[in-house]
């Protein structure tokens, strides 16, 4: 039986990447009652007003204020709690001394969630546009980054990250409507890829929203190369 079905599947894709993850942080309150989320005035935008209503005690809402928001995450885990930190991605770069030295260094457990990368909020302005987060934390040892494709794929990040005692930053990635690209349930495991499509002649490799563009893309080389049971892409 599957865990989450198809009407879980397409529900999650209309909330989107951060209705998603409001989601998820009921499953880990859940799970583990340690689990405390953190965020920087973002509690309605992190898709967490449910869960501030139902775990008040497991909520902190530090105001805008993204560089302290990591340093009060790291004391948590210091004393044995599992923090959740939210801010937009695009505002990662506001605390990168903070994370280099709490996450990278020390190796807290702190997992930190971007919010609408890429250009899923481009009409707030490039103040909000994170097209340059991976390459930042991808310069610091010791974190795990996951880039989910879609919605439920959101839901697996967030809870496999639950489990993790070491820093990760997963990036959220697409708005409403997020394109489904698993139509069904799968396990998920962090550090191993999905192979969508079986192939020997181009290997594709894509992650976060733009995995449905490259699925995309491979169907059009497929159309214009009219390729029919030969040649076959892999991703």
């Amino acid at each position: 039986m599957l865990k989450y079905s198809p009407s879980d599947i397409r529900m999650w894709s209309r909330l989107g990447s951060c209705g998603a993850f409001g989601i998820a942080a009921m499953e880990l309150a859940e799970n583990d009652e340690n689990t405390v989320i953190l965020t920087p005035d973002l509690c309605f935008y992190s898709g967490l007003s449910r869960f501030k209503d139902e775990y008040p005690n497991n909520f902190y809402n530090l105001g805008i204020a993204e560089q302290n928001i990591i340093g009060v995450a790291a004391g948590m885990a210091k004393e044995g709690l599992n923090p959740f930190v939210t801010t937009y991605a695009s505002f990662v770069s506001r605390c990168l001394d903070q994370i280099k030295v709490n996450m990278g260094y020390m190796k807290l457990p702190v997992k930190l969630i971007g919010l609408t990368a890429g250009l899923a909020v481009g009409i707030l302005g490039a103040t909000h546009i994170a097209i340059e987060d991976i390459a930042l934390i991808r310069s610091i040892p010791n974190i795990t980054i996951l880039s989910p494709c879609d919605c439920m794929e959101t839901i697996k990040c967030i809870l496999a990250s639950q489990k993790l005692n070491s820093p990760c930053y997963i990036r959220l990635t697409g708005s409403f409507n997020n394109p489904i690209v698993h139509k069904e349930d799968y396990d998920f495991e962090i550090g191993k890829a999905q192979i969508l499509q079986e192939g020997e002649d181009i290997a594709v490799i894509a992650t976060g929203t733009m995995v449905n563009a490259a699925l995309k893309a491979v169907q059009t080389i497929k159309d214009i190369l009219k390729i029919n049971g030969g040649g076959k892409n892999s991703m």
